[in-house]
């Protein structure tokens, strides 16, 4: 029995036996693991690579792309100076909708550009608008419209002429001849400027009251003096807005600059992609440019103006260059006194 015993105790394995058994189980099962982690880690590399490859494709593609349509901005005002004026129109326009095509390409590309090629690519496109505008005045040479120097801090302005224009009226010319279209010497009279006749010339209003005009077809500049108690509609406009002795009027202007001298009581509704600056003025109100129609949507790719930057609340005013205090010849247009409906009855300025 003791024989039988002992021989069975003979057959089982050993502990050092089961416990090497164990541990190259244990070690079988860690190589296993570092091998499918290296495995995941060759494949995510590989994604990271295929990935870094198509953004680099997609960058590369971007690029040419922006340089073909920069290339072709440029081309389209390849132009010497003194050409025909139909000729020179139709650059001008050619150029601008590629300078708008340029911005869209750009937004529509910011989700896959990094930030700095981000930036690089909005500054290639300010270049290029600089450019543009630059071709422009070359091309188009425009009126010169001066302000006096700037004054000290705190200057009085000049009391704002209240009395009617005193200009004799010289009567409508929408087609005058050379750079200038307009109407003048007018009173409670609807008028309207728009089309082929506007695009890139200078629009001058003068001497009217009691009148609403309405300007689309994307002028060069527009001109705005001795008016009375008028609403002025203006679509998009290429460079700058003037006014000069302007009473008791309500503006809606989209430009590059406003400029206003010696005026009062006046309602403006902006879009301006720089700033606004006022000169001897009192009781000017500003509000955001809110004006719409057919008309004025297709004058926007026509003046290549940023239509995702206004600032209309931005007012330089030459005689308050005081920082500390607000200037007291401007303020903003209350919300509940804004016009809402612009082909209904006048509000605002014209109004009050």
């Amino acid at each position: 029995m003791a024989d039988l015993v002992g021989s069975g105790d003979a057959a089982a394995p050993p502990a050092d036996v089961i416990g090497s058994s164990e541990r190259r189980r244990e070690l079988g099962q860690r190589l296993d693991e570092r091998h499918r982690e290296r495995l995941e880690s060759q494949a995510q590399r590989r994604s990271e690579r295929t990935a870094g490859a198509a953004q680099a494709e997609q960058a590369d593609h971007f690029w040419a792309a922006l340089e073909r349509e920069e290339a072709a901005a440029r081309a389209e005002l390849a132009l010497p100076d003194g050409a025909d004026r139909a000729a020179v129109g139709e650059a001008l326009d050619a150029a601008s909708r590629r300078l708008q095509s340029v911005h869209r390409f750009i937004a529509d590309s910011a989700a896959f550009l990094p930030a700095f090629e981000l930036r690089r690519a909005q500054e290639r496109a300010r270049q290029l608008q600089q450019f543009v505008q630059q071709r422009q005045d070359q091309l188009v040479p425009r009126k010169r419209f001066g302000f006096r120097g700037q004054r000290a801090a705190r200057a009085e302005p000049r009391p704002a002429e209240a009395a009617p224009p005193t200009e004799p009226a010289t009567g409508a010319d929408p087609a005058a001849a050379g750079d200038q279209c307009g109407f003048s010497g007018q009173t409670d009279a609807r008028l309207a400027l728009g089309g082929a006749a506007v695009t890139g010339r200078d629009v001058t209003l003068t001497c009217l009251t009691r009148c609403t005009v309405r300007v689309t077809g994307a002028p060069a500049t527009v001109h705005l003096s001795h008016l009375r108690d008028c609403r002025l509609l203006l679509g998009p406009v290429t460079s700058s807005v003037f006014l000069e002795d302007c009473q008791r009027c309500t503006l809606a202007a989209a430009c590059q600059q406003l400029r206003a001298h010696t005026s009062a009581d006046c309602d403006l509704y902006l879009h301006v992609t720089s700033r606004a600056v006022i000169e001897h003025c009192q009781r000017l109100r500003f509000a955001p440019y809110t004006l719409t129609g057919a008309d004025v949507a297709a004058d926007w790719a026509t003046t290549g103006l940023a239509a995702d930057t206004n600032n209309w609340s931005d007012v330089d005013d030459f005689n308050w260059l005081s920082k500390a205090q607000p200037s007291p010849n401007w303020s903003v247009l209350p919300e509940a006194e804004r016009v809402t409906d612009w082909d209904g009855p006048a509000a605002g300025a014209e109004s009050r």
